[in-house]
């Protein structure tokens, strides 16, 4: 591959991971718009609802009317930010895992490996740490699988099938070990007494934290001889150089 296609590569990769950061900061600051404008005020909206709905029930029924509110309000306030934070998690984790797998397209078309990402068989069984072998063992990129970043998203991945597939519900008999422990040592996320798992938004804030990192560590790695600004003009000077030659 010649000087100007490799740096062209590098900076549509850098490019990738500096917007893909980017993205991860501004679902950060939707979650907290979501969880003061819609999680802290679902039984304030269910109530206002419901006195709509109610107002031209006969007062005989008006007891029965209330204590279906209490129930509904109690229902909606368990399901309702469930599915908020399980959507937000599940999105980010996609998000992720989606342009991890983007890069090693670009880097197979680019650097014209022989080795698809779809040619590997992971271990860990996702495309998320199909694109974390491929990047180690086909573009020998220095991709931080010791970090502690990269070791809690593992966790999430598993967490993420949880939800997928079985909608949060653990069955602690059969939940890997290292899960069970990973959430009884944190604070923002829990299994309920439904047995599911339950997270709010200090825990979305600290995943996509941990997003950011490993992604930040990737760019650098990734680059680690120039930043975004010198791939950009020793770009530009390449293409001064082919067209003078």
């Amino acid at each position: 591959m010649n000087d100007k296609k490799e740096i062209e590569t590098q900076l549509t990769i850098s490019i990738i991971l500096r917007s893909t950061i980017v993205d991860l900061y501004r679902i950060q600051q939707y979650s907290v718009v979501v969880n003061e404008q819609i999680v802290e005020k679902i039984p304030q909206i269910w109530n206002s609802l419901f006195h709509i709905s109610n107002q031209n029930h006969p007062k005989e029924l008006k007891e029965i009317f209330e204590m279906a509110n209490n129930l509904a309000v109690d229902e909606t306030g368990y399901k309702l930010p469930l599915i908020i934070w399980y959507s937000i998690f599940t999105y980010c984790y996609h998000l992720l895992e989606t342009k991890l797998n983007h890069i090693c397209k670009i880097l197979f078309e680019q650097r014209k490996y022989k080795v698809k990402i779809n040619d590997l068989v992971s271990r860990g069984g996702s495309g998320l740490f199909r694109a974390k072998d491929y990047l180690i063992k086909i573009a020998n990129i220095n991709f931080p699988d010791s970090s502690k970043e990269w070791n809690d998203i593992v966790l999430y991945s598993k967490i993420r099938n949880i939800i997928v597939h079985n909608s949060g519900y653990v069955d602690k008999k059969n939940t890997d070990k290292n899960i069970l422990h990973f959430i009884n040592g944190k604070e923002n996320i829990t299994i309920n007494d439904r047995s599911s798992i339950s997270f709010d938004l200090n825990f979305i804030l600290e995943i996509i934290d941990n997003y950011i990192g490993l992604l930040t560590i990737l760019k650098d790695n990734f680059c680690p001889d120039s930043t975004e600004e010198e791939l950009y003009n020793r770009f530009i000077n390449a293409k001064e150089v082919n067209k003078t030659s």
